[in-house]
């Protein structure tokens, strides 16, 4: 019993060792495989995962950086916008998205705007170039040299905390298809904190999560998330591409790579398969029958290792499946954000064909999206069109760089913004917005428009010369333009709030402001003259219109004034009633008469001296021609006819006639005539008629006198001049006796001369005097008459000095202008006072002989005017009025000209101008 007992026990041992011999290496093998099959399978679970992260991360990445897309298009398109215009669409813009720290724009590099200025009043002002910690400054150093937009990794904030900082250049619309130049940058930070918790990355626990910046150069793989530790772990790692560069993620399990533990299932697998073999191996060394059992039993447990194998496989399924669906979920959230924007949004793959295109664009082409999709611009718009798109299209895609531009299509006026998007495999595809900003352009005319004219309108307001004032329904001002506070004294301050009752004068009576205040408010505009106070409280006058405003339901909501200060009419009107009044006194109570003829020559008004004059009643004579009020002879007729003529011509006329009162008595009348306004001839004409008939008869009687004067005074004078020769032919004289006598022959010659004289200049007075010329040499009578008045210079203390350069003739009479220089030379010599000096000047001019003499006294400013005219004297003692005269006379009848200058400055200097000889 013992050795059968020892013999199984030997064959049970050398059954378990054979079976060792097979099972154990099995085993391992099998282990082996299911371990690096639970390693693949853990990598695939883990991937799928960290494919679902990038998504999530590129999807919430993408949406943050659609914000930086927008208000870098804000800039571009208006890039004068004020800050507040910036803060309210930046406000629209981030409503309900937490995260974002600050939205930004730096104008030439230097934060113009930021929203909100809540906790970020430090960055306003700040030059980004230079005042960024170097950390942040080689990202925006790459934005601005390659025009595109940069995503800073985590770092530490000015404001505190840490963000992660997204930057693109600003490029204002050119007429081109690229930007003119560069603007500034567009910024958005956006809280690396929330950013990341928000998105719940590895929430479970079961993973750890690490992302960093991906490029050849070490210095830059900053740590963007999570722990660096994990990329030294032989992670699963994903590349995503960002702006700027690229993110790695690398994802591991919590617990490490450990290696699978040997399942229970496929450890009692293995030994129930040893024993089981053991137990074959004992029944095929101890029983055929056994090893059968033996072999039926292994083979169920391979059997129940492999059924858990296709579970393991179906779970690692499901996990894919799941990791699908998620994909497609991300991708749906994806196209429900670019479905969502205002936009029409597409991105175009390397051959520019559509890959992605929101709901908007796919109806601008009346198509649906995937009618758009794999399809190029050639298939879908006219061929010009497509050609600019393709063109814009390159410039973006190769160009590395931002590019606006404009189309318009239908009418409608586009904008359209492209940018470099990078795509799998390192190529480079075309992103881009297209906006229908037709009304917003119409609304942008229309508002300059607008604005245009209410510049216009207030500068008119603001500028008008007359007062305006705006009050509310009760009388308060509200509104005083400058012209107000110039005219009354009241600043705009000063006036706002008050009521106009503050200019009241006390002028007009409580019942004209009453009248006028039931005309405003029943509606109706009111006109009137006003007499207001000043500040100063001076009075003035005003010519007003006030008119009631009202709004859409008709209701009275301001009163406008507009005024303009008429003081200087209204004392203009005084001062004219007053002038009228005194010249209704003075035309009646003139001596002279007065008639005013219309346009067509007939009587407006007469004066009462006129009446007088014709013996006509003045009320009378209106409408009347002056033909009809006197009759007279052709020779009248004409002459009237004449004068009528020079008048109505703008000329003024004067003359002398005998004319027939209606009683017909004759009388010697002076007339003078002249229009009224010589620019107007409706003006009509002013005629004055003066009686000068006994004027006319005294002066027939001092030519009666003088003729007979001149006439009967030459027998005596030459019985004088011939009395001296008789004396000495009748008996001796000594010789002072015939010095005395050739001096009393010599004075008779001399009276003679000015008989002769005076009848010369009675007969130029009346037009019959007969000029005999001959060559006379001026200088020479000239220094004779100096030599002459010699003695008369020295007795009055005058020096006279004669300016002549040898013989100097003019064509004339010797004794007419021995006569002129005489009197003139006399006349200056009497003017002056001792110690002064005359000055006398010959020469020639061309073809004429000019004679002058000046003194430094000034002719009195009464006596200047009428110098030249009879009997003009300046009161010395002994003058007859006539030198100045009868110069002028001889002058001009031997065709010279003679005239006067006097000042204070300069003296007196008398010219006489006469032909050259």
């Amino acid at each position: 019993m013992i050795h059968g007992l020892g013999q199984r026990a030997k064959l049970v041992v050398l059954a378990l060792l054979a079976a060792s011999v097979l099972v154990v290496p099995a085993s391992w093998l099998l282990w082996h495989v299911e371990a690096r099959r639970f390693d693949e399978n853990r990598r695939a679970e883990i991937s799928s995962h960290l494919g679902d992260i990038r998504l999530s991360l590129r999807a919430a990445l993408d949406a943050r950086l659609a914000f930086l897309r927008a208000i870098a298009a804000f800039a571009a398109s208006d890039p004068g916008a004020s800050p507040q215009a910036f803060a309210a669409f930046a406000a629209s813009l981030v409503e309900g998205v937490p995260g974002i720290r600050s939205l930004q724009l730096a104008r030439d590099g230097v934060v113009s705007h930021v929203f909100p200025e809540t906790g970020n009043d430090g960055i306003l002002g700040l030059d980004l170039v230079r005042g960024l910690p170097s950390a942040q400054r080689k990202d925006l150093l790459d934005a601005l040299r390659y025009g595109r937009a940069v995503v800073t990794p985590p770092v530490d904030l000015l404001q505190g905390g840490q963000g992660l900082i997204a930057r693109e250049p600003v490029f204002p619309a050119g007429p081109g298809p690229k930007p003119a130049r560069l603007w500034g940058l567009a910024t958005v930070i956006i809280d690396a904190g929330t950013f990341f918790g928000d998105l719940r990355l590895a929430s479970d626990g079961s993973l750890r999560l690490a992302i960093r910046e991906q490029s050849g150069d070490d210095s830059r793989n900053a740590l963007v998330f999570g722990d660096p530790a994990v990329f030294d772990t032989d992670p699963e790692t994903a590349t995503m591409p960002v702006p700027g560069g690229d993110w790695l993620l690398a994802a591991a399990p919590s617990g490490g790579w450990s290696g699978s533990p040997p399942r229970p299932s496929l450890v009692a697998a293995a030994g129930c398969t040893w024993l089981a073999l053991g137990a074959v191996f004992f029944v095929f060394l101890s029983w055929p029958a056994r090893l059968s059992r033996a072999v039926s039993r292994a083979t169920a447990a391979l059997d129940t290792a492999n059924a858990d194998l296709e579970r393991t496989v179906a779970a690692r399924t499901a996990a894919l499946t799941e990791a699908n669906t998620a994909l497609r979920l991300g991708e749906a959230r994806y196209r429900a954000f670019i479905d969502a924007t205002r936009d029409m949004a597409f991105i175009k793959d390397a051959g520019l064909r559509y890959v992605v295109v929101n709901r908007l664009l796919a109806e601008f082409f009346g198509r649906t999206p995937g009618e758009v999709t794999g399809r190029t611009d050639y298939e879908l718009v006219p061929a010009v069109l497509a050609a600019r798109c393709h063109e814009s299209d390159l410039a973006a895609r190769d160009g590395g760089e931002v590019v606006t531009l404009r189309e318009t299509v239908d009418e409608r006026t586009l904008e359209v913004r492209k940018f470099p998007v990078p795509l799998d495999g390192g190529v480079m595809g075309v992103g881009g917005y297209i906006r229908d900003i037709s009304d917003r352009l119409a609304a942008e005319r229309a508002l300059r428009q607008s604005e245009e004219a209410l510049r216009l309108l207030w500068a008119a307001v603001d500028q008008s010369p007359a007062s305006i004032v705006i009050t509310d329904p009760q009388g308060v001002i509200e509104y005083v333009n400058p012209h107000f506070s110039i005219l009354t004294g009241y600043t705009p301050e000063e006036a706002r709030g008050l009521t106009p009752r503050v200019l009241k004068s006390g002028v007009h009576p409580e019942a004209f402001y009453r009248e006028m205040w039931e005309t405003l408010v029943a509606g109706r505009i009111w006109r009137g003259e006003l007499c207001n106070r000043k500040k100063n409280g001076d009075l003035y006058w005003e010519d007003s219109s006030i008119s009631p405003v009202r709004d859409d339901a008709g209701a009275i909501t301001h009163f406008v004034a507009v005024k303009e200060d008429i003081t200087d009419r209204r004392q203009r009107e005084d001062r004219l009633r007053l002038l009228m009044s005194e010249f209704e006194a003075i035309f009646n109570a003139s001596s002279v008469g007065i008639v005013h003829l219309g346009a067509d020559e007939r009587v407006v008004r007469a004066n009462r001296r006129f009446g007088e004059l014709f013996g006509l009643d003045p009320e009378d004579l209106a409408g009347r021609a002056l033909a009809d009020i006197h009759d007279g002879s052709t020779r009248l007729e004409v002459l009237r006819r004449e004068l009528l003529a020079k008048v109505a011509a703008g000329g003024a006329v004067q003359a002398e006639e005998r004319l027939r009162t209606s009683a017909g008595r004759t009388f010697w009348c002076s007339l003078h005539g002249r229009r009224i306004d010589p620019d107007s001839p409706a003006s009509g004409s002013i005629w004055i008629f003066d009686d000068v008939s006994a004027r006319k008869e005294l002066e027939a009687v001092r030519e009666d006198v003088e003729r007979i004067m001149r006439h009967d005074l030459k027998a005596p004078l030459n019985s004088i001049v011939n009395l001296p020769g008789l004396v000495m032919a009748v008996g001796e004289v000594n010789e002072e006796q015939q010095e005395m006598l050739a001096e009393i022959e010599r004075a008779g010659h001399v009276m003679l001369e000015q008989i002769e004289l005076s009848l010369d200049l009675y007969r130029m007075e009346t037009a019959t005097y007969v000029l005999t010329a001959q060559r006379v040499d001026m200088a020479r009578i000239v220094s004779g008459v100096a030599e002459m008045l010699a003695k008369t210079a020295r007795a009055r203390g005058v020096a006279v000095s004669v300016e002549a350069e040898g013989p100097v003739f003019a064509l004339g009479d010797a004794l007419l202008c021995q006569t002129i220089a005489a009197n003139l030379l006399k006349n200056a010599i009497e003017a002056e006072p001792p110690g002064s000096a005359v000055t006398v000047r010959v020469a020639g001019q061309g073809e004429r002989v000019v004679f002058t003499v000046a003194n430094p006294a000034m002719v009195p400013e009464d006596i200047a005017p009428v110098f030249f005219e009879k009997y003009t004297t300046g009161g010395k003692k002994g003058g007859s009025g006539l030198g100045a005269y009868s110069a002028r006379l001889m002058t001009l009848c031997q065709h010279g000209a003679i005239r006067m200058e006097t000042s204070p400055e300069t003296g007196t200097l008398v010219e006489v101008s006469l032909p050259m000889g």
